[in-house]
């Protein structure tokens, strides 16, 4: 049996920064490509329900998002809305992922954590559970991290567990020198 799979093209709300919040967990990180701020977001899901009475919008079974190079992935995202502009993103997943291109000379970055929560008044972008950002070769990882958007502050913790948070920064690669004149 199959099942039918629901399309949603939303335009972007004007106060969303286009799920950039995905971009911008690390100051290792730099913003997303300009172009995809204009590019549609794209929501694909096995199941899909609106509430326009609450502003909830539930996207469940294989959930991909997709704006310009950002690619979101999980086993469901919920959008709230008010005066029809997203106030708060979560996705949860085994594990929810993401992937963009933050600029055109840079690597891509990609992310995973059982769940990501963005509060778009706040500013504050939370993945929890196994959280992990890797670009290149370089790596975040803990149970909890917090990036505030518009301080542009990462905070990150272990959880209950004796893992403790760890970052692993790769030195750049040096560049050889030309041996002087004679």
């Amino acid at each position: 049996m199959h099942r039918r799979r629901h399309h949603a093209t939303m335009p972007k709300p004007p106060r969303l920064k286009p799920l950039v919040w995905l971009a911008l967990l690390t100051p290792l990180l730099a913003h997303a490509l300009p172009e995809d701020r204009q590019q549609p977001i794209n929501l694909v899901a096995d199941r899909a329900e609106m509430n326009q009475q609450t502003g909830v919008a539930t996207y469940e079974g294989n959930v991909v998002v997709t704006q310009g190079t950002m690619r979101l992935t999980g086993d469901k995202v919920v959008l709230y809305t008010k005066d029809g502009e997203v106030t708060r993103v979560e996705s949860f997943g085994k594990p929810t992922t993401f992937k963009q291109k933050p600029a055109a000379d840079k690597e891509d970055m990609l992310g995973e954590s059982m769940k990501l929560d963005y509060d778009v008044k706040s500013g504050i972008v939370v993945a929890t559970t196994k959280a992990k950002i890797t670009q290149g070769k370089d790596v975040l990882t803990g149970d909890r991290l917090e990036y505030d958007v518009n301080k542009d502050v990462v905070r990150a913790r272990s959880g209950a567990s004796a893992e403790r948070v760890q970052i692993i920064l790769q030195p750049k690669p040096q560049t050889p020198t030309k041996p002087a004149k004679p």
